[in-house]
């Protein structure tokens, strides 16, 4: 028995890996989640439940072997594409590479666990679709790898790559199913677009504790918008200072409490490369640290780099404004040094550069020294007091150390250690 499915890019809403924590079927995570296609993911170690292969979810990096291979990348679903992994794309899986760039691989590369005849389940992409492909272990349908790279050949694949298989190889299209007892680690889900959230819109209050579906409905606003936050139905301490953000930027009541009003504005179209939603996706993330502390590691840096970074060497004041902008949907000048930007700034848009009169949105460079020589830090202007006074948002400050602190936090920075700022161009101006 085997199942084929070629979903058009331009029909998805997302494509999510489901990191199945709570073990649980995925006819459950199918009803859980209201997603239209689901397949098991890539290799994982049975017993300790540890990803072989390259998997990042959400922005966050589940394995980063040592080695480079081509796998699918994408940051919300439609832009998915085959790519080297690791890379800075919001979500990536690697397994086996059986199609790249139209021409099926000679020698295929993969563990001797993964040979002979079993079911298979694989990945691709076919004349403007994603393609998914599973087969049932023991089923008429068993392939060896190189089996199945030849049917996936000639029936058309651009690019493909094989994903678990045997027992682990289960699928959902829609209600058509290969149903498997193992609870894999982890699944590939794809949602179609409806023209809004495939999550009912709650009639209670959605705070701190709530669970759910209107707290999926939340989170996946909340993420819609720009937040950085899983849905997973659980209104935890992230969704709370995620939702206290939103209503901040957005001139709401920041109680945390998702309500009619917070709801409407919710509900309202994105508003991308805007000052509140700059504003938002940098101080949602007030709170976040490095870790361990004084390492540089921390997420940004995993997204700028394309794979976990840690050391001296990566300070992530800018990557984190860098962050916050994508997130905004800007793509602002790729540096990590305060130095490059100010001097790419001043090369390509020498009107953006300012020394006096900062307003929210504004990036300000700082020299802690005093005079105004150097660019040693950067922050996010959010609020200017009528003294001129700065309230910024920072990546890698401390109260214990301005420039390197490994925290986001909500800074006061007195005018007279501003070097310059760069004023972006936001829509509406």
């Amino acid at each position: 028995m085997r199942k084929e499915v070629f979903v058009p890019l331009e029909k998805i809403e997302r494509i999510q890996v489901y990191v199945n924590t709570r073990r649980k079927t995925l006819a459950q995570i199918m009803r859980e989640t209201g997603a239209d296609y689901g397949i098991n993911g890539t290799l994982y170690n049975l017993r300790t439940l540890a990803v072989n292969c390259h998997l990042k979810a959400d922005g966050k990096v589940l394995a980063n072997p040592a080695y480079t291979v081509a796998g699918y990348a994408w940051d919300d679903g439609p832009d998915i594409r085959m790519d080297m992994l690791p890379n800075s794309a919001r979500n990536y899986i690697a397994c086996t590479p059986l199609i790249v760039s139209g021409r099926a691989l000679a020698k295929l590369t993969y563990d001797p666990g993964q040979g002979g005849k079993r079911g298979r389940s694989a990945m691709g992409i076919k004349g403007g679709s994603l393609a998914l492909y599973c087969s049932r272990d023991g089923s008429g349908d068993v392939r060896t790898p190189e089996a199945l790279r030849n049917d996936l050949a000639r029936e058309g694949w651009e690019s493909a790559i094989m994903l678990d298989g045997g027992a682990s190889s289960q699928c959902d299209f829609q209600g058509s199913r290969i149903a498997s007892s193992r609870r894999v680690q982890h699944y590939i889900l794809v949602c179609l677009k409806r023209g809004g959230c495939p999550y009912p819109e709650p009639t209670a209050l959605v705070r701190q504790g709530s669970s759910g579906s209107g707290a999926r409905w939340v989170q996946w606003q909340l993420q819609r918008h720009g937040g950085d936050l899983a849905v997973d139905g659980a209104f935890g301490a992230e969704s709370d200072r995620t939702l206290r953000a939103f209503q901040q930027a957005f001139g709401l009541t920041a109680d945390g409490v998702c309500g009619p009003v917070t709801r409407a504005r919710l509900r309202a179209d994105r508003e991308e490369k805007t000052l509140r939603s700059v504003l938002f996706a940098a101080a949602s993330q007030i709170g976040v640290t490095e870790r361990p502390s004084g390492s540089n590691k921390v997420k940004y840096n995993t997204a700028y780099y394309g794979r976990e970074v840690s050391g001296s060497a990566y300070p992530w004041c800018v990557t984190f404004v860098w962050w916050v902008f994508r997130q905004a949907g800007f793509s602002l000048y790729k540096t990590a040094s305060c130095t490059a930007l100010v001097e790419r700034y001043r090369e390509a848009s020498p009107g953006q550069i300012i020394q006096q009169g900062y307003r929210p949105g504004d990036l300000v460079f700082f020299d802690f020294s005093g005079h105004r020589a150097k660019t040693e830090h950067v922050g996010i202007v959010e609020s200017v007091a009528a003294d001129g006074t700065l309230t910024t948002i920072e990546g890698n400050t401390g109260t214990g150390n301005d420039a390197n602190g490994g925290a986001v936090m909500r800074r006061t920075r007195r005018p007279g250690l501003v070097t310059c700022g760069i004023r972006p161009g936001y829509s509406g101006e």
